[in-house]
């Protein structure tokens, strides 16, 4: 599934659907007012930067327009054809799919390392070998192709002295930084987890500059990396005029740096960086926006254009507000946190005991909002594009079908609410949750809504 998952941490962050997940029993009303479990706090708040993450840098938001234009494509093919076979290949100029997959794949980088056959791996960086960008070629829409240096990847023996490569983008990116500030505000609170991805910023950096460097200055290095488009070539690049700056590096140094137009020339950026935020921003709001297409949620495209535009404000005026977060102290006292939920919110929080919250931005609160829309739309995405919904028979035959992962949820709210509890009564949710299309099922059924209001209710799947 499309999801960032490190076991023993104990939480999930979905990229582009503005969800998560957090492995805790506890009440999470209850979040940031009062103290709780120290590791639901770590874990919520390692999740929670990862929402800001996409909501405040063009890396993640340049994700949400690539992943929501996918969901555009499947639909106007659905509506055409009447069927549609899972997963979709991504293999068609159309909504320019294919560039657009393509960039995603080189921006985003490595999450794992991989061994000869494929197979993702634990391994521990040991030593470096290389830190190199590499040649690859980047599609455009106009049909035209760009060939030249836009991969950064990593060379390293791991602790079999095996030698092993490991391109450097998004994810290691993004997951370096929100350990450093999860750890910095809970320090050892959590399992440590693996080299690969959390410790890569760190270990390239510090072997890159010979020195030690602090955690609050590395959370830096990977904030400006992903205000660009190619988050692992802006680290190269960073890196490579900060390794021989003589005086102590600080997150003042690595801003001005970072944002400044000698960085901005090696990525032909023509306008200011804020000016350049805020059109990715909007055209990511818009994209997000067209997904409400049913009257009914017409209060959720105003609460997402209200986080999209806070989104903006909090970092036009508060350029280092990550670095606020990470020297902020836990939740209840975090002030910048605090701050933040209260402007961006949280749109959706699903727990072990399979309970839903949100936070809602202060300004949003008269609004409604129905935040297991966000967890079914990933479950959308899931169904089109992996292979979460094929399974095999004990004939080893590949067949469709797949229990929702909204089911037990939905089973304990028809019992709060004493309504008839569809989960029981029909196989669709262990099966096939995408026959909830009749009048009746989407009376109750909150994926099958969702499935319908996008055209698919009479699609057949193969």
């Amino acid at each position: 599934m499309y999801k960032r998952k490190e076991a023993g941490k104990g939480g999930s962050y979905y990229p582009a659907f503005l969800c998560m997940e957090v492995n805790t029993p506890e009440d999470l009303y209850y979040l940031c007012r009062y103290p709780l479990d120290e590791r639901t706090e770590a874990v919520f708040l390692h999740e929670y930067i990862h929402y800001l993450q996409d909501l405040t840098t063009v890396s993640g938001l340049a994700r949400i327009e690539t992943i929501i234009d996918q969901i555009k494509w499947v639909h106007g093919v659905a509506m055409s054809h009447n069927k549609i076979k899972v997963p979709m290949d991504l293999n068609t100029w159309a909504y320019n799919i294919k560039p657009n997959a393509h960039s995603l794949s080189i921006s985003k980088g490595d999450f794992k390392v991989h061994d000869d056959k494929g197979h993702e791996i634990a391994a521990d960086i040991i030593s470096i070998v290389s830190f190199e960008l590499i040649d690859t070629t980047i599609f455009y829409s106009s049909g035209n192709k760009y060939h030249g240096k836009a991969v950064a990847q990593l060379i390293f023996n791991d602790q079999h002295d095996i030698e092993r490569k490991y391109n450097v983008g998004e994810m290691a990116i993004s997951e370096s930084m929100a350990y450093l500030i999860e750890n910095h505000v809970y320090p050892n609170v959590l399992q440590k987890p693996s080299a690969c991805p959390y410790f890569v910023v760190k270990k390239i950096a510090e072997w890159k500059m010979r020195r030690t460097i602090d955690d609050i200055t590395l959370i830096a290095i990977c904030d400006v990396c992903l205000l660009y488009a190619l988050p692992g070539k802006a680290l190269y690049d960073i890196l490579e005029k900060l390794q021989y700056c003589k005086t102590p590096i600080n997150p003042a140094a690595v801003y001005m740096y970072g944002l400044g137009a000698e960085m901005a020339d090696k990525f032909s950026r023509k306008k200011f960086w804020t000016d350049e935020l805020a059109t990715t921003i909007d055209t990511a709001k818009k994209q997000f926006s067209d997904l409400f297409v049913h009257p009914y949620w017409n209060d959720f495209r105003m609460i997402t254009n209200q986080v999209f535009d806070s989104a903006l404000t909090l970092r036009i005026q508060n350029p280092r507000f990550f670095l606020e977060i990470a020297k902020g102290g836990c939740l209840p006292i975090n002030k910048q946190i605090n701050d933040c939920i209260n402007k961006l919110g949280c749109l959706a929080i699903k727990t072990s005991t399979d309970a839903v919250y949100n936070f809602l931005p202060l300004e949003t609160n008269a609004l409604n909002l129905d935040s297991d829309w966000f967890l079914s739309l990933h479950q959308l995405y899931n169904i089109l594009f992996t292979n979460v919904a094929i399974g095999r028979d004990n004939a080893g035959k590949r067949i469709l079908g797949m229990e929702c992962k909204l089911k037990q949820w939905c089973r304990d709210s028809f019992r709060r609410k004493n309504e008839l509890d569809i989960t029981s009564s029909s196989p669709n949710c262990s099966w096939s949750p995408w026959l909830n299309v009749s009048h009746k099922d989407l009376e109750q059924c909150s994926f099958g809504r969702i499935w319908a209001a996008f055209g698919f209710g009479r699609i057949k799947l193969k």
